[in-house]
């Protein structure tokens, strides 16, 4: 296995192999029932070399060589490289670090991870992400460290001879830091009596301030869903088990869901790695040079605002019939950052959206921050009500009566 040098981007050219899908025709209908990540079967790995067998391989010399001189993502031909080493190395694995009799391992291939695209009719991006979290309170969000990512493959433990999948896989982010995410559903785990040693929180740890008596009653530590492995993607190679340990306790995120990569065009690629070239690290939500933005039906919303998450959520519920946008860009419409989605979607008449969001499970998801004793919604009541929005009309005649505000005017 060689790991060819990347071409300068006057040069790079997406290969033709890549052209063959069509974005228009992918069929994303499979999406509208997906509620989680993938589960394979576990029994993936690459190879069962140790780390000291990996480190002797070409491959392994080339590509740490290789990494050394990466500093940015800016260059078409670097995201391609990095991009493309799943597809074109799927059965090769490099030596990351050790401890005690444990190697940890990536193993180059396809990420597992759902996801759904926001690029509407546009080329797809092949190989950088944006990620979003769901949680099973009928919310979702950007996430906005790390913002964008490339996925490059699976953290395996080699023990004994054997690899196992940690369920964990990892990705290089924007600003080349090297994140590591969990994309295992819920309902299935790995044995971490095989995969643990001490990395990760054990599911089985305990909680030391509870009384001994109740040790059987407590519940399994949850798993990290998303920590960063590495500061830099160039000096991976000296990663030590100790330095590692110490940034997946500082930058660890636990919580409950699963999280999500949202294609995006290939045009919107470049701003959004741009974002990094003048920060030492990722910035945050208010620091982005081409700041994040979802736009759906001609309304643009910012993506780190409520209207932002609550158009996501949209989105999810809605994956085969919405055509959401994802863009990075300095000059947009501004909105008030506390507005609802359906605050905005009635007060700029966009009928798609509110559509969607009449035949939603859960109209309220959309509405919070709405002031149902603004007068001014009686009126657009009446538009609602002749549109033919059912479910919605009865929730905002409800929710403005609770206020004391008839709708005699909406209803006649």
């Amino acid at each position: 296995m060689e790991f060819p040098e990347a071409e300068s981007d006057e040069n790079y050219s997406t290969p033709d192999y890549l052209l063959e899908s069509d974005p228009d025709t992918t069929d994303l209908s499979e999406l509208e029932i997906y509620d989680g990540p993938y589960d394979p079967d576990p029994d993936i790995a690459n190879t069962h070399e140790s780390n000291a067998e990996l480190e002797q391989r070409q491959a392994s010399k080339e590509f740490f060589e290789r990494i050394k001189d990466i500093n940015t993502l800016k260059e078409e031909a670097t995201r391609g490289w990095l991009g493309s080493l799943p597809s074109q190395f799927h059965l090769g694995a490099l030596p990351l670090f050790s401890h005690d009799e444990t190697d940890y391992q990536l193993h180059l291939a396809y990420t597992y991870m759902g996801g759904f695209t926001t690029c509407m009719d546009q080329m797809v991006e092949f190989y950088v992400h944006a990620l979003a979290r769901a949680s099973k309170m009928n919310s979702m969000e950007l996430v906005t460290n790390p913002l964008v990512v490339i996925p490059l493959g699976k953290l395996f433990v080699n023990r004994h001879g054997y690899s196992s999948w940690t369920g964990y896989e990892i990705f290089v982010s924007g600003s080349l830091e090297v994140w590591m995410i969990y994309v295992l559903s819920e309902q299935h785990s790995v044995d971490w009596d095989i995969v643990d040693s001490g990395l990760f929180p054990s599911p089985q740890e305990i909680n030391l301030d509870e009384p001994e008596n109740n040790l059987e009653e407590q519940e399994p530590s949850p798993k990290p869903k998303l920590a960063r492995l590495w500061t830099s993607l160039s000096s991976l190679e000296t990663a030590t088990f100790e330095d590692v340990c110490d940034q997946v306790r500082q930058t660890q995120q636990v919580f409950e869901g699963s999280l999500y990569l949202l294609e995006m065009s290939m045009y919107q690629a470049p701003n959004a790695v741009l974002n990094f070239e003048s920060t030492s690290s990722s910035p945050r939500n208010g620091d982005f040079l081409y700041p994040p933005y979802l736009e759906l039906y001609g309304l643009r919303v910012n993506a780190l605002s409520p209207a932002g998450s609550q158009l996501l959520l949209l989105t999810r519920e809605h994956v085969e019939k919405s055509i959401t946008r994802l863009v990075f860009g300095q000059h947009v419409q501004e909105f008030d950052k506390d507005s609802s989605l359906l605050l905005l979607a009635m007060k700029t008449s966009s009928w798609q959206i509110l559509k969607l969001i009449d035949k939603s499970a859960d109209i309220d998801a959309y509405a919070g921050g709405i002031d149902f004793n603004d007068s001014e919604l009686i009126g657009i009541l009446a538009k609602v009500r002749g549109m033919g929005f059912d479910a919605l009309f009865n929730f905002l005649s409800h929710r403005i009566n609770m206020n004391g505000i008839h709708t005699s005017r909406a209803t006649s």
